[in-house]
């Protein structure tokens, strides 16, 4: 038994009616953690589940891990029984030694109140209905991304961070964005990416075993120690600098509404002080650091797919020009009547899922499913990326093909309804869903319309001619980001600017 522990599966473990799920054999002592260090574990993930099926077993350094491989198994575990599945496993590399134990994505679920607020409150400012009053302010800030395109389309990797940002920081904090280099923008960066450098939640040494933390942190190489200090750094400055500045202009009367705004009034006392103040910090913080890199990761994985799949570009245009006759912008209430685009934002999501593996889950007690045994405390993997490569829902997966999407066979174009929806995986399960999917999906909408309304996008040429192909790759990281490019964005009419300063 101690032999199986370290090293795999322990195929009987559990009751006489009950075993492990099967799964790959690890290395004595660290079980299978050196897959899970990979550039993209997702990759043996997903390797995994063709040899061992919809539900796997494996270990990393002890500690007993679940792989989750098909949409319905996922749902069965984390959504129907969400009661034992909504724990998170100890983030404590992150949470308890580098400062960011307030962001929402690492709070423990069971009893804890920071938890239950951030998403209460996220809810309420973040669900379908709220959004629709936010709809003015995106539109104003994806014609100054449009604008921006237009006059430097070089720069749309940082054009289109700066209009993810622009969009979450006027509704957290009523801030304006008037430039890429916005000094709020670049703090929310530099805080993710030194968070992201440790990979991927959950698996690193310290986060299996927290004793490990108290070690000298030497003793995880001399670069180790600065690089904790940064990141504590960047956590109390992403999650106290713009709060701080919001309630100064609170204070003040200056402010501007925003969720911020609205959280300070229901929480002022009458001595002038704010009540739950780390609690109203965190959730404004939370907004900003969970929504902008997704957002941005999309945009550019967009403009990738329309740069090499033109025939999707140009029937997303064909639709786009019988409904706007070239002499408007799209605007959200043309929605319905653009499939193409909603098939094209959905397309995107499945092609590079923005975060491959999910962030994971853990087991609140011993489970059963389906004759097989979940330890208590195991981490739950859901593997998106083998969700979104599956053959059997999505025929040749490694195509951008959004017409996968679309019924063609009645007088008008809709959306099909018995695909699988990579949104239903995208966001996340259960109670652990992201907050803020509607609020993402309604930005990624109308910028994806509004670009190809405006621009054509093709290949750049090099000196010769020759169009410059892009080596297709997506990054590693948390958020999964294609690998560098460029492309050409090219005004569809002579109106353009008129049409961006209507």
């Amino acid at each position: 038994m101690l032999w199986r522990n370290l090293t795999g599966p322990e195929g009987n473990s559990g009751s006489s009616q009950t075993r492990l799920p099967r799964g790959p054999r690890g290395i004595p002592l660290i079980g299978n953690a050196l897959d899970m260090v990979t550039r993209t574990p997702w990759l043996k993930f997903t390797e995994w589940a063709a040899l061992y099926g919809n539900v796997v077993y494996f270990s990393a350094l002890g500690k007993n891990m679940i792989l989750l491989n098909t949409y319905k198994v996922a749902t069965d575990l984390l959504d129907s029984q969400g009661a034992i599945y909504s724990e998170r496993p100890k983030f404590a590399l992150a949470a308890d030694y580098g400062g960011w134990g307030w962001l929402l994505p690492t709070l423990p679920y069971s009893g804890n109140k920071n938890f239950q607020t951030q998403r209460r409150f996220l809810n309420q400012h973040l669900n379908a209905t709220a959004v629709n009053t936010y709809h003015e302010l995106i539109l104003r800030n994806v014609k100054i991304l449009a604008s921006n395109l237009l006059r430097h389309p070089d720069g749309f990797q940082k054009y289109n961070r700066m209009y993810a940002g622009a969009n979450i920081l006027d509704i957290t904090y009523g801030h304006k964005v008037t430039a890429p280099d916005d000094p709020w923008i670049k703090q929310a960066d530099d805080a993710f990416r030194t968070l992201e450098a440790f990979g991927l939640p959950g698996t690193h040494p310290i986060d299996i075993f927290p004793w490990l933390g108290k070690l000298p942190f030497w003793v995880w190489g001399c670069s180790f120690s600065k690089t904790m200090a940064k990141m504590r750094e960047a956590a109390s400055v992403i999650s106290q600098g713009p709060y701080e500045s919001m309630k100064k202009q609170y204070l003040s009367g200056m402010a501007v509404p925003s969720m911020t705004s609205t959280l300070i009034e229901e929480h002022l006392l009458p001595d002038g002080t704010v009540r739950d103040e780390d609690s109203l910090a965190s959730i404004a913080a939370t907004t900003y650091i969970a929504g902008a890199d997704t957002t941005v990761s999309a945009l550019d994985t967009f403009l990738l797919a329309m740069m090499l799949f033109p025939e999707a570009q140009k029937a997303a245009q064909r639709e786009i020009d019988a409904v706007l006759h070239r002499g408007r912008l799209p605007t959200l209430e043309d929605k319905d009547a653009l499939p193409h685009i909603q098939a094209i934002m959905k397309e995107v999501i499945r092609w590079n899922p923005i975060i491959p593996t999910g962030l994971p889950h853990a087991s609140m007690e011993d489970d059963e499913y389906k004759g097989l045994f979940i330890p208590a405390k195991s981490m739950i993997f859901v593997n998106v990326w083998g969700l979104v490569r599956d053959p059997k829902h999505y025929p040749s997966p490694d195509e951008f093909n959004p017409e996968r999407y679309i019924d063609s066979s009645g007088p008008k174009p809709v959306l099909r309804k018995d695909v699988q929806d990579p949104e239903d995986y995208t966001f996340g399960f259960g109670r652990r869903v992201c907050p803020g999917r509607h609020f993402a999906t309604t930005g990624l909408w109308i910028a994806m319309a509004t670009i190809l309304t405006v621009f054509e996008i093709s290949m750049p040429l090099d000196e010769d001619g020759n169009p410059i192909t892009p080596t297709l790759e997506f990054g590693i990281g948390t958020v999964s980001h294609p690998g560098p490019f460029k492309c050409k964005l090219t005004p569809r009419s002579d109106n353009v600017k008129s049409l961006l300063t209507g």
